[in-house]
């Protein structure tokens, strides 16, 4: 064989094992892989396993299910996410939930900017928002909401109105809520009017349709629970105009069910503080839809929604009528059986003297949510003659020395306990003011027609009652504190 046949043949053979190694390469591969495949869990079984724990109340379950998913580098869908913060949520298990929280905000955020897809990141960040209020983290709240607001913001039109300008609204409105300072609560307040009448002047000027109808009339409702009370009743006729002609043209369900919405919320805002608008706007609302005409079942079943919702404002309303009846009359009766955290004290000695009486509980979340403004209240106007009086009577609580807190007793406490404990409860939270306790069956609550707590009641010098407010909020305090001014100047 010459020397050339023997280059050729051997360039060959080196060819063929190189081929043949890596044949045997990539098959060993292919065989240690399907190995590997068949030792990994599958996709769907994990996902099962969280479902069905979940179905269980099986957390720790869920949750090992759920790690093995990220683990095996599996995708996990948002939803399932999310429906896993809720049980943690109820069970107090925080610190896992803000986890799941973060990882939630961090997939919806990524769907948003790839997509354009904002609905997923506002329904996580509603669920969200829930475990960071309920931890104090107020900061993921705003830092999440932020990045949502920079993206949708990009991404709006400026010519017709879209979904993303009914979500940048309540992105708007949600950076409103959560925020706590008076002056930066303002500044959004006003943002948020100053979108709202942006996207009227596109409104105005695009083809109105249905998506654009529906559209501005959420943007409506938002702006509605943002605005002072004189903006209210303007915001609310053009809703009304709007809806009435779409629903003249072409009734449909959206638009019942966002109008009637914004009917409830409005309606809602002034109930306490002016219960015949309150019951003009509901009055106005069913009139419209009465003048629906359509033999749509779906519809029909939208409307007769918007009547049953009416039925708490309703009594909101009549309780509403009903203390501002009391407004001038003369202070019913006390009944203060025992004192705490003060002096025993009488009406008769309060005459000369502005009085706030402050029906509470220690059990009571909104009520602890006052006392700030309390303590306030007391520095800048105990010595100018404000006295401000608790209200509160027996619930058979005890004081947990070791967390330092009211706790209900699997017993029968003692009244001496009872008293003990509210002394505790009341330095603990650094209040000045003293309460009175009243009997476990006392008439004095009925006789200030207190429904709900805190209920807050000032008297003036001459012993009639001039305000009532229920429940707690920087409107209310607002609202006490300039009525505490006045009096005092009285």
């Amino acid at each position: 064989m010459s020397l050339q046949v023997m280059r050729v043949v051997s360039a060959r053979a080196a060819r063929c094992s190189a081929i043949a190694a890596a044949w045997i390469l990539g098959f060993t591969s292919f065989i240690a892989a399907c190995m590997a495949q068949d030792t990994k869990p599958e996709n769907g079984d994990l996902e099962k396993r969280v479902r069905s724990s979940l179905s269980e109340n099986n957390l720790d379950g869920a949750l090992a299910a759920l790690r093995e998913m990220e683990e095996a580098k599996i995708e996990i869908s948002h939803v399932l996410r999310q429906q896993l913060l809720l049980p943690l949520i109820r069970d107090k298990r925080l610190t896992e939930a803000a986890e799941q929280a973060e990882s939630l905000m961090q997939q919806t955020h990524r769907i948003l900017v790839e997509d354009s897809n904002a609905t997923p990141f506002m329904n996580a960040w509603r669920m969200a928002n829930v475990v960071w209020m309920s931890s104090q983290q107020t900061e993921s709240a705003r830092k999440w909401l932020d990045a949502g607001m920079q993206e949708v913001k990009s991404r709006i039109a400026e010519d017709e109105l879209t979904q993303l300008h009914g979500i940048f609204s309540e992105m708007l409105r949600e950076q409103w809520r959560v925020s706590r300072d008076g002056d930066t609560r303002a500044s959004y307040a006003q943002q948020h009017g100053e979108f709202i009448a942006k996207c009227e002047s596109i409104f105005a000027k695009q083809l109105v349709d249905e998506t654009a109808s529906t559209t501005m009339l959420k943007l409506w409702n938002d702006a509605i629970q943002l605005a002072a009370d004189a903006e209210k009743e303007t915001l609310f006729d053009k809703a009304t105009l709007l809806a009435n002609d779409r629903l003249q043209k072409s009734p449909t369900i959206p638009v019942v069910q966002i109008y009637s919405g914004l009917a409830t919320a409005y309606a809602s805002s002034i109930a306490r503080s002016n219960p015949d608008a309150a019951e003009a706007v509901l009055e106005r609302a069913n009139n419209l839809f009465e003048a629906v005409n359509s033999d749509d079942t779906n519809l029909s079943n939208a409307v007769n929604g918007f009547r049953k919702s009416t039925e708490r404002i309703q009594k909101m309303i009549e309780t509403s009528k009903a203390l501002l009846a009391l407004h001038g009359q003369d202070a019913p009766a006390w009944d203060a059986a025992q004192w705490v955290h003060g002096e025993p004290t009488t009406q008769q000695e309060m005459l000369g003297k502005v009085v706030l009486l402050d029906f509470w509980a220690v059990w009571c979340g909104p009520c602890i949510a006052t006392f700030p403004h309390l303590r306030h209240l007391e520095e800048a106007y105990g010595d100018k003659g404000l006295q401000i009086i608790g209200v509160t009577k027996p619930y058979n609580f005890r004081w947990n020395e070791e967390e330092s807190r009211a706790e209900r007793s699997e017993g029968e406490e003692s009244l001496e306990s009872e008293l003990a404990m509210l002394e505790k409860f009341m330095e603990h939270h650094q209040l000045k003011h003293r309460s009175m306790v009243t009997p476990s069956d006392s008439p004095m609550a009925g006789s200030y027609l207190v429904t709900g707590i805190p209920h807050a009641v000032l008297i003036d010098k001459l012993g009639k009652i001039r305000m009532v407010k229920i429940g707690s909020g920087e409107k209310n305090a607002e609202d006490i504190e300039r009525m505490v001014q006045t009096l005092l100047d009285e």
